[in-house]
């Protein structure tokens, strides 16, 4: 939700799901990085208060990680988050709630040993190169 951090009980099923998924191959796993993210919430030409967008999307990222570190998964020192405030939208402002949606968000990459020092851009290559 807009300027809230608090995971909705369908965002902790899916962390529930991967939890399980990944938990019998815990000593494969390098990293698990949450990125957190915030929209816009004003016109495009309109800047957003950086402290607090930048502390919004840091706790949307830490909820996930508390979460996921309550599940004794893997051993905590492999579990990052970041806080990208409004830097990275994934479609651009338009002033609309449906973007502000989809903008608004936690990214969750899971690395093998070995393979975690990536780079968010580095993931988005990977992905938009296979999807093509």
């Amino acid at each position: 939700d807009g300027d809230s951090a608090v995971l909705r009980p369908k965002a902790k099923e899916i962390l529930d799901f991967l939890a399980d998924a990944v938990k019998n191959i815990s000593d494969d796993i390098g990293e698990i990085r949450a990125y957190g993210h915030t929209a816009r919430a004003g016109r495009a030409d309109e800047p957003n208060y950086i402290e607090g967008d930048r502390t919004l999307s840091s706790l949307r990222a830490v909820n996930v990680i508390i979460h996921l570190q309550k599940k004794n998964i893997i051993d905590p020192k492999k579990m990052v988050s970041e806080g990208y405030g409004e830097a990275r939208p994934i479609v651009p402002h338009d002033g609309t709630e449906a973007t502000r949606i989809k903008n608004r968000r936690v990214e969750i990459y899971v690395s093998k040993s070995g393979k975690s020092n990536i780079t968010l851009e580095k993931i988005y290559e990977e992905i938009n190169k296979e999807s093509k």
